[in-house]
């Protein structure tokens, strides 16, 4: 199944691409206009209180300023029609309204105070308490019947002075007063002015800001918008991204349900199991070749699968594959010996791999039964052999007898030559050594095609001999150093083994030009070594890969014969080492 935490899937973005909302400066601006419209409205209310306040004022200016005026006629005609007629109630009138005068001119003057103008306080005060006891003293005079006095009080010239001056003085309280009507409606046009300015200025601000704010607010619009295209663009291609999703999964079904009947059906065993060796997987090919079926094979573990001698390659290669850094995904198919579940034993080919399931790692391995393939390469090897046999016996029956004959005949002919004193004996005597160099590789070839049967007691004598004829035909220095423990093995095993030896020291006499070969055979309670190093010009592939040829075919067969291993180690100028190893208790095939 598809993994939904793939790197396939992009999360669509939200259109938060447009930034966060400017709800900050709409609240300022808000805020700020509802401040405006409450400083506003305050300020009308302000403008309306103060013009009442100012109309109230204004009303009180008039108003004592006309009474000012009628209280001063009315005391001064009292006064004067009191002198000219004598009746007393133009005194009782003059007392009612004098009270009123003085009244109204401290409030006069203490408007004038309050608006901070300079009136003429003292002097008209003074003028007006001078004429008011000239008046008095006018009506006392007139209670006394006294009118002519009286008159001239009135009209003299000192009363006339002071009557002079405090006219001046209220002439110049009434102009204060007019001043102070005046500077009040300066003060509210300058403050109602001031206040349309300011108002204007804020006004001015807030659209600004406003501007501002709701540019920010389309802009946002504008990205929020191009968010949403992005988002319905990226859902689309999330939708898009499910159905092929979906289309995958229905195709890897299809394929996992073909590769599962390809699997079952497949005439090889695959086994999957675990890093514990516990087998969680066994197919048809498995039954057929193993011989357990599902529920038993499910209950083993895969060395119950192995020879005991052959789990330590099996487990070299899960090595390999359990490597931390993952990069020995795939082992090379080894070659080992398996186990049915009657026992007996078969060659196979095994292919390890390495996967992961839900988080754990699993090994399958593919195991091919190799027992027709390999008796038909021991059959065809068996009958190339028989034809060296047969090649060998020809040549020491056939061509080695004619070279006996031949060499007997020339040596007879090379004595009488040399008895009757022939120029010619030396040359017969050079073809002697020649037939007789001819028998001597003939008897070798053939002896090399139809090797004789080694058992273990005559294993080093066969080595010693293989030494000693190739120091002697080759020429070449060859050595053979025995093994310290008694090798004990079966005549078939013997045999293979000097094979294998035989077969490495010809190849390197014949393509190596080595100067020496040494032939080292080793032995303990497990383990068979045999060695044959050569000091030549090596192999060109550095011996990773085993040539067409078919000797190091046959090493490698009887090698697996052996149930060992066969490798071989090459540099270019630096020899070759071809090196056999064998368990020492294996059951011998013939």
């Amino acid at each position: 199944m598809i993994d939904g935490t793939s790197e396939g899937r992009s999360a669509a973005p939200p259109p938060g691409d447009a930034g966060p909302f400017p709800g900050r400066f709409l609240t300022l601006a808000v805020l700020a206009t509802t401040l405006l419209l409450a400083w506003l409205a305050f300020t009308s209310w302000s403008w309306h209180a103060a013009a009442i306040d100012e109309q109230l004022r204004n009303r009180r200016i008039e108003r004592l300023r006309a009474d000012i005026l009628l209280y001063d006629e009315t005391l001064t005609m009292s006064a004067r029609m009191a002198a000219a007629t004598g009746e007393a109630h133009w005194e009782e009138r003059y007392l009612e309204h004098e009270p009123r005068l003085a009244a109204a001119l401290e409030e006069a003057i203490t408007v004038t105070r309050d608006l901070s103008l300079e009136a003429p306080a003292d002097a008209t005060r003074a003028a007006n308490e001078w004429l008011v006891e000239r008046e008095r003293r006018a009506f006392e005079l007139v209670r006394q019947r006294r009118l002519d006095e009286s008159r001239e009080l009135l009209a003299s010239d000192e009363y006339e002075r002071h009557k002079r001056e405090y006219g001046r003085g209220m002439a110049r309280l009434a102009s204060l007063l007019d001043v102070a009507v005046e500077r009040s409606r300066a003060s509210r046009i300058r403050r109602a002015f001031l206040d349309v300015v300011v108002s204007i200025g804020v006004a001015l601000i807030l659209a600004v800001a406003w501007f501002v704010v709701l540019r920010s607010i389309h802009r946002w619009r504008e990205a929020f918008e191009r968010g949403n295209e992005r988002l319905r663009g990226r859902t689309d291609e999330l939708v898009r991204e499910v159905e092929e999703r979906r289309r995958a999964e229905r195709e890897l079904f299809v394929s996992e349900q073909r590769f599962r009947a390809v699997v079952q059906d497949s005439p090889n065993a695959v086994v999957s199991f675990s890093t514990k060796g516990r087998i969680v997987y066994w197919n048809r090919g498995a039954v057929a070749v193993f011989g357990w079926s599902d529920d038993e094979a499910l209950q083993r573990e895969v060395t119950d699968l192995l020879l005991e001698r052959h789990r330590h390659r099996m487990r070299a290669a899960l090595r390999m594959l359990e490597r931390p850094d993952g990069r020995e995904r795939f082992a090379r198919s080894i070659e080992i010996r398996a186990r049915r579940s009657d026992g007996s034993a078969f060659p196979a080919d095994v292919t390890l791999a390495r996967w992961t399931s839900e988080g754990e790692l699993l090994i399958t391995v593919i195991v091919r039964d190799l027992s027709e393939r390999k008796a038909l390469e021991r059959a065809a090897l068996e009958a190339a052999q028989r034809e060296q046999e047969r090649l060998g016996r020809d040549l020491h029956d056939g061509l080695g007898q004619v070279l006996v004959g031949l060499g007997f005949r020339a040596g007879t002919l090379a004595k009488k030559l040399r008895e009757a004193g022939s120029a010619d004996a030396s040359d017969a005597d050079e073809l002697v050594a020649l037939i007789r160099r001819a028998i001597t590789e003939t008897r070798a070839m053939a002896h090399g095609l139809a090797p004789l049967e080694v058992d273990s007691q005559d294993l080093q004598d066969a080595f010693e001999t293989l030494a000693r004829d190739t120091r002697g035909i080759f020429e070449v220095d060859c050595h053979y150093s025995p093994a310290e423990e008694q090798v004990r093995l079966a005549p078939p095993a013997a045999s293979h083994l000097y094979c294998i030896a035989r077969e490495a020291v010809t190849n390197a006499v014949k393509h190596a030009e080595p100067g020496r070969v040494d032939i080292a055979l080793r032995a303990d309670d497990r383990w068979i070594n045999l060695a044959i190093k050569d000091d030549g010009r090596g192999m060109p592939n550095g011996g990773d890969t085993t040539p067409p040829g078919l000797g190091l075919k046959l090493m490698r067969y009887r090698a697996e014969r052996l149930e060992g291993s066969l490798e071989i180690h090459s540099e270019p100028g630096g020899g070759t080492t071809v090196a056999c190893r064998c368990p020492a208790d294996a059951d011998w095939e013939s």
